[in-house]
This record gives C-alpha cells, sequence and structure tokens, in this order.
C-alpha cells in the first residue's frame, strides 16, 4: 500500500481497465471521478457523481451521517474546511459487481489532517501541531449505483486500529472546488 493517492487512483484505473462489462466499466468510471474529486476538493465533481437522494451510512460512527447529495457536499466542504486537505483509499481489494449495481472495497482510508485537527483528534500522535499529518484507518466500503450514479455508500471503520504519523507526501489537496 502506499501513501500517496495517485497510486490509489492508478489502481482503480487498473480495474477499470480489466472490467468485464459496460456496466461494470460505467460504474468504475463514475467511483473513478467520485475519488478523484475526493482527492483534489472539487465539490462540484463529487456532487455530480453522486444521486440527489444520496444516503451515506458511517459505522462505527454511528449509522446515517448523510443524507441527500446537497447534505454530503455539505459535510466533505466543511471537513475540508477544518480538517482535512484531502482523503482516499488505498485499495486493498476492489470487487464490482455490474448485476447487482454494487462495489465493495477495503483497504486503509487515508486522510491528510491539518496539525490543529490531528492534534485534536489523536493528540498522543501529534507532537507538532504546524505539521499535516497521515491517518490511515482499516475499512471497508460498500457502494450501489442507481441510474448510472452513487446512491449508496456504506462504510466500515476500524478507528481503534487508526495509525497517524506526520504527512511527508506531496498530496496537499486544494479544496477549491465548487459547489
Amino acid at each position: 500500500m502506499d501513501t500517496e493517492p495517485t497510486a490509489s487512483i492508478a489502481r482503480l484505473r487498473d480495474r477499470l481497465a480489466a472490467a468485464q462489462d459496460d456496466r461494470e466499466r460505467a460504474m468504475l468510471v463514475v467511483l473513478e471521478r467520485r475519488v478523484t474529486a475526493e482527492i483534489v476538493g472539487d465539490l462540484e465533481a463529487l456532487g455530480a457523481a453522486v444521486t440527489p437522494d444520496f444516503v451515506l451510512r458511517s459505522h462505527p460512527a454511528g449509522g446515517l451521517t448523510g443524507e441527500g447529495r446537497d447534505a454530503f457536499v455539505a459535510g466533505f466542504a466543511a471537513g475540508l474546511a477544518r480538517a482535512y486537505r484531502m482523503l482516499w483509499l488505498d485499495w486493498d481489494h476492489l470487487a464490482v459487481d455490474g448485476v447487482t449495481g454494487t462495489i465493495a472495497a477495503d483497504g486503509l482510508m487515508r486522510m491528510v489532517l491539518r496539525g490543529p485537527a490531528a492534534a485534536a483528534m489523536y493528540p498522543d500522535s501529534v507532537d507538532d501541531p504546524s505539521s499535516d499529518y497521515l491517518a490511515s484507518t482499516p475499512m471497508a466500503i460498500y457502494v450501489t449505483f442507481r441510474d448510472g450514479l452513487i446512491a449508496r455508500e456504506v462504510t466500515y471503520a476500524d478507528n481503534s486500529a487508526t495509525v497517524v504519523t506526520r504527512h511527508t507526501g506531496t498530496g496537499t489537496g486544494t479544496g477549491t472546488g465548487t459547489n
């Protein structure tokens, strides 16, 4: 696994190249757009990848964490503004089922956190709040598609296994997308 988001996109593109049919390809193209939008902070592209009634459930965070495209994009924008510079999933496994319109994946959720946010979230792991930190959390994700867009996402994270290190990578995200 790698700590740079470009490797994550490369793995996703490799899976896209191996897609078995048009529906699989279409789902992977939308997922790639979504993931890229999250990495660069493009809020417009992020919203364009999900249905208007998109639902996000995040566990163990407490179930429903977002409902509707606007709430999802606003929540992501708020995270960019106060806590993280970017996030991505460093894929370990990625399975696509074109029949059911579902993608299942696991790996490490990577977040480049601003120092003050990292210090608040992981005080024992931060020694310099002026630096950025990389938080890596084991995660499984299930994405369901409808009408060519992402309609539902369910994530399961093992927050107790999060590893936080000073971020020395080049990825910083811009968070300058429009909505």
